[in-house]
């Protein structure tokens, strides 16, 4: 199961940390997300990453996808991520833009490709759940 933890600044900075940070809070090597529980979940998956940069992610759209109602893919997806729907969608979010910022795109930028409203949105959310500005991620040089 994901299981979302506070990083250390130290950890989430340092360059060798970083990769290997998101690739194992995505669950396994090459930033995956953990086998799932149930069959549908590797489309519904592809789906949420592919509507990131479009906006909101609707989970009645991914219920759809999966052929569940809301409210029975609500829980199933709960028990088979270990994560909300919703607490999951920002968690890719703030995976995606962390991929960019690494890859030396700027805040700005990265900040719309992950699906955030501005470059503050992205600090404001990353500084609470990691602790560190988007900025920091940004390779220097």
């Amino acid at each position: 199961r994901a299981v979302l933890v506070r990083a250390s600044s130290a950890h989430v900075l340092a360059a060798e940390g970083r990769r290997r940070f998101w690739s194992d809070q995505a669950g396994g090597a090459g930033g995956e997300p953990a086998a799932p529980a149930v069959s549908w979940m590797a489309g519904v998956l592809t789906f949420i990453d592919a509507a990131l940069s479009e906006g909101p992610v609707r989970l009645d759209a991914a219920a759809g996808r999966a052929g569940l109602s809301a409210d029975r893919f609500r829980h199933v997806f709960a028990e088979a991520q270990g994560l909300s729907f919703k607490r999951f969608v920002l968690w890719r979010r703030l995976q995606l833009a962390a991929t960019l910022l690494a890859g030396g795109v700027d805040v700005t930028t990265a900040a719309h490709e992950a699906g955030f409203s501005d470059g503050a949105h992205l600090a404001r959310t990353m500084k609470a759940m990691f602790g560190v500005q988007p900025r920091r991620l940004v390779p220097s040089g």
